[in-house]
């Protein structure tokens, strides 16, 4: 297994240094409720990431876009054994 080095901030409370999965599980349970447009910090720190595009739907976005994290799967793709 491949550890997840990258850390994120909360986009509603700034609370720091959850890995991906903590991220998700931290704005299901804390932050489920709100409503207000936010950046999702996993996108903003990808290379294709715009760090100023705020989701609509944030919550829906971390379910369709963030299933696995891209690190394990892209270095799973790029070696074969």
């Amino acid at each position: 297994d491949v550890p997840n080095r990258q850390t994120f901030t909360c986009p509603y409370c700034r609370r720091r240094n959850f890995d991906q999965g903590g991220l998700i599980d931290h704005c299901q349970k804390q932050h489920k409720q709100r409503q207000e447009k936010v950046v999702c910090p996993i996108c903003a720190c990808m290379p294709w990431g715009d760090p100023n595009r705020k989701s609509v739907d944030f919550f829906g976005h971390l379910e369709r876009r963030h299933k696995f994290e891209y690190d394990t799967y892209v270095v799973s793709l790029s070696c074969p054994f």
